[in-house]
């Protein structure tokens, strides 16, 4: 796992190469995602930096959404595109999103390592985008989950090309420099139960850090975001008491960054200030980077460092996904 995280930004250019005879001239009302796990939040990860800022992105006015179930969508219109991203292409709810498109006569694109999906694109006649097989595990390939979905949008049309600037954006990740505030992070989350913050606009980033600790770290971990936050989650931290004898005690993590709404601002320091008043530890983290980009990617590569020094504190395999695979393999018994 530190190999991966240390070769990181490599992914990007990678994933970007990936997608370059990949051409479709068409316009779409729709665009759905269909993925889940760490093939599915890069997908909503691009969207929150097309949202944070539209004209520096869009190009087509089309709806796109990620689809993580079984089934796609209700659509209007009809000139839809799905594309279905499995990392490891033995996704079953992909799968069946992908035969879902075929019924209905969805332009369908691939986005795979290996796998069933694969195969049944090359039946199928569907273009696939074949990422290359060097990581273990989706969350830590999401350089190349990311830059290729990216590349595969701008080809079609729907967001401007920025090859350039992602490439510069990954030349500025330095994951060395990002080590010793992850282990130090690590010593003091030990023994506790995280929950990460952020605004609305950065939502889909707490929920990466909850992936990777979850996954990475084996342990529970939860996220939420400002405004909502404060409607209904902050008065959990009213029972101080009774609630670290009953359910252990919680490290609150809010990721703060500079284009964050003032408003939203003031509501991450009035709230850090009362979770504290409450007994428990709160670790504001400002982003940094130059832009929301580099930034975001950035607080990736601090979440990997994190969950991984956590994994050698708990004395478990960063890269080993047990319980997901006794999972799927019941899954599959009962079909």
């Amino acid at each position: 796992m530190k190999n991966y995280i240390l070769t990181f930004p490599n992914q990007f250019k990678k994933g970007i190469e990936a997608v370059k005879d990949i051409k479709i001239r068409e316009k779409f009302d729709n665009v759905i995602i269909c993925g889940m796990g760490g093939s599915a939040w890069p997908a909503e990860l691009l969207i929150d930096l097309i949202n944070f800022n539209p004209s520096d992105w869009r190009v087509q006015n089309c709806n796109i959404l990620v689809n993580k179930n079984y089934n796609l969508p209700y659509l209007s219109g009809n000139r839809n595109l799905v594309i279905a991203i499995s990392y490891s292409g033995n996704t079953q709810e992909t799968a069946s999103c992908f035969n879902k498109a075929l019924e209905i006569g969805a332009y369908l694109i691939v986005i795979t390592t290996d796998g069933k999906l694969e195969k049944l694109a090359k039946e199928k006649k569907i273009p696939a985008i074949i990422l290359p097989v060097e990581v273990s595990v989706p969350r830590l390939g999401c350089g190349y989950t990311f830059s290729s979905l990216y590349k595969l949008l701008a080809n079609l049309g729907i967001i401007k090309q920025k090859d350039e600037e992602i490439l510069k954006m990954a030349r500025s990740l330095e994951p060395l420099e990002l080590e010793p505030k992850g282990r130090k992070l690590a010593e003091k989350m030990e023994g506790k139960i995280p929950v990460i913050y952020s605004s609305f606009e950065l939502k889909t980033l707490s929920y990466i850090w909850k992936i990777k600790l979850n996954e990475s770290s084996k342990i529970p971990a939860f996220c939420n975001w400002f405004p909502e936050l404060n409607h209904n989650e902050l008065s959990s931290y009213e029972v101080v008491n009774k609630i670290q004898q009953t359910l252990g005690n919680f490290f609150v993590i809010i990721l703060c960054d500079q284009e964050d709404n003032l408003k939203i601002k003031k509501r991450i320091e009035l709230t850090s200030e009362i979770v504290k008043q409450r007994g428990y530890d709160v670790e504001v983290i400002k982003l940094s980077g130059k832009n929301v980009l580099e930034r975001s990617f950035k607080s990736i590569i601090l979440a990997d460092w994190t969950s991984y020094y956590l994994a050698i504190k708990y004395k478990v395999d960063p890269l080993s996904t047990l319980l997901q695979e006794k999972f799927k393999r019941e899954m599959e018994n009962l079909q």
